[in-house]
């Protein structure tokens, strides 16, 4: 309660550090109402008084907590920003010299059980407003950074956003010379990150990847937050299964509503399977992620030393360093895999500067970035695509310019050919001529 001397009159009222849950709630309602009417007075300005015709929001929507919600209901859209490994500083504040990072990838964390950045923010997103990503990377210098763009619009598509950025495409760095991976977030000098530009466009903008069909939905109750601090913790209380297995395999989001009482969660099953929902694999050498539809087919993981399948998409592929790569097969004519003619395949293992110095720990290189021009490592192995009509495949350069045939064959139904190194290519295209 109130100390000696203190009162409303006087205005000297102390914040307190500790307090009952009563007090609690009244001090969290306050702040969300100061935030909220300067939301919306903002909001007001820029609109009615302004003209603004753009779309309008104040921040991410899970700054804040729950309260966040709260603010950004108000608003014509809802954002967050995710990052997968965000570099650390053992040191505090920001450093190009003491930094680290885990050097792991979300799909062998997927394939353990744990929470990744991308159906952590699939549970945050709000069914009744447009959704969107505004800033997402994966921090290099990982070796798994090839991951990056395939993961994130898959999810994105499947799990029907609205709207995604990568960050960033950069440089950042006002190097001379824009040839080498100079920081954390560089994506246009970074070509595990910059080659599947083309793939996930078409994944994600050109809805090569359907929004599945089954929905887990958490309906918030009124002032959901004075009940729960993080909309994870709603969640749990509902008793939802937020594990990534179940975020992967159902489009997931949360609805605010006027209801009194309790999180409720409420799942709607397809009316029959469907196909080309997510999936993580598990095997002896690690986990592989796949999805399909019948215009693409998305391969990620570790797929050294084993046979992986998605959809109409096979790699065969032999032990290689870190046996870890993404794959992407898009139709370019807008058909079906197996009626197209004419398709871009995506495959990359690792992309790095040369000289690239690791510490004994192989969590962080310092400013031992290397120099240019950046490699690629490529997958090695056999590639069969069932299709009809798809027989020549040809390496393309970095314009997307053919460079050579690549021997392949055509019969019953599956076309057959090696990618491996020697191609000097991340990007092949298939061709009915």
């Amino acid at each position: 309660g109130l100390l000696d001397g203190e009162s409303l009159a006087k205005k000297n009222i102390h914040i307190p550090t500790a307090s009952s849950k009563q007090q609690r709630k009244d001090w969290i309602a306050f702040l969300v109402d100061v935030e909220t009417r300067f939301a919306r007075q903002m909001r007001d300005f820029l609109k009615n008084d302004l003209g603004v015709k753009s779309m309008v929001i104040d921040s991410q929507i899970d700054w804040g907590g729950l309260s966040g919600y709260a603010r950004e209901a108000i608003m014509d859209y809802a954002d967050v920003h995710a990052y997968w490994q965000h570099p650390s500083f053992p040191g505090g504040g920001w450093s190009h010299t003491n930094w680290t990072i885990d050097n792991s990838s979300m799909v062998n964390a997927w394939g353990q059980g744990e929470s990744g950045t991308l159906d952590k923010y699939a549970t945050q997103r709000l069914v009744d407003k447009p959704f969107s990503v505004s800033e997402y990377d994966h921090a290099a210098p990982s070796e798994y950074n090839a991951e990056t763009m395939p993961l994130f619009a898959a999810i994105a598509a499947t799990q029907d956003w609205d709207a995604i950025y990568s960050f960033e495409y950069g440089p950042v760095t006002f190097e001379k010379d824009q040839n080498r991976i100079g920081q954390f977030f560089d994506h246009g000098s970074h070509p595990a990150k910059i080659s599947f530009y083309p793939a996930a466009a078409i994944l994600f903008r050109e809805a090569a990847l359907q929004t599945i069909e089954s929905a887990g939905t958490l309906a918030l109750p009124d002032k959901a937050y004075l009940q729960y601090d993080r909309s994870k913790e709603a969640w749990e209380k509902a008793q939802a299964d937020i594990s990534p297995y179940a975020v992967l395999g159902r489009r997931m989001g949360m609805r605010m509503t006027d209801n009194q009482g309790v999180a409720q969660y409420k799942l709607t099953q397809a009316a029959q399977q469907q196909a080309g929902v997510p999936v993580v694999h598990n095997h002896a050498g690690g986990s592989v992620f796949t999805v399909s539809s019948p215009k693409a087919s998305v391969i990620v993981g570790q797929i050294g030393g084993h046979q992986s399948t998605a959809g109409a998409m096979t790699i065969q592929s032999p032990e290689f360093e870190k046996n870890f790569g993404a794959l992407t097969l898009n139709t370019m004519d807008d058909k079906p895999i197996g009626q197209s003619k004419r398709a871009l395949l995506t495959a990359i293992a690792q992309g790095r500067n040369q000289d690239m110095v690791w510490n004994k720990a192989h969590n962080s290189i310092s400013n031992k970035w290397g120099k240019g021009p950046t490699q690629v490592l490529g997958i090695p192995g056999k590639v069969t695509i069932a299709c009809s009509n798809l027989s020549k495949v040809y390496a393309l350069d970095q314009t997307g310019k053919r460079t050579h045939e690549v021997n392949a064959q055509h019969s019953n139904g599956q076309l057959t050919f090696d990618i491996s190194a020697a191609n000097k290519t991340v990007w092949y295209e298939l061709t009915a001529d």
